[in-house]
């Protein structure tokens, strides 16, 4: 489970306690850690999201929203406009060369 945590301590007695609550999931896992039984996920895109961009799939929902570049979908799951190749097993999307041949 991946997940942000909100450090605080607390008194107990004469000892100090330190509880940690987490809010919420970091960038590439989904769900409602806060939430009682709450747990981060995996988000489902693939491995092909752009875990370098924040918010790289909906944090409550786990919709990807980020595909890395050259991967499209709903869920990341196939090549972007312009890009061929194996999205899910190879993962190998590539763009389509350009014949500047044709524009002359």
């Amino acid at each position: 489970m991946e997940s942000e945590a909100d450090g605080r301590e607390r008194r107990i007695g004469r000892e100090k306690k330190h509880e940690t609550r987490v809010s919420w999931c970091t960038n590439g896992y989904f769900g409602q850690p806060g939430r009682p039984g709450g747990s981060c996920e995996p988000c489902q895109c693939h491995d092909n999201l752009d875990l370098a961009l924040p918010g790289s799939c909906d944090p409550i929902t786990g919709q990807c929203l980020r595909c890395r570049q050259g991967y499209g979908g709903v869920a990341c799951e196939s090549c972007a406009d312009d890009y061929y190749g194996d999205a899910l097993i190879a993962q190998n999307c590539q763009q389509v060369p350009v014949d500047i041949s044709c524009f002359d």
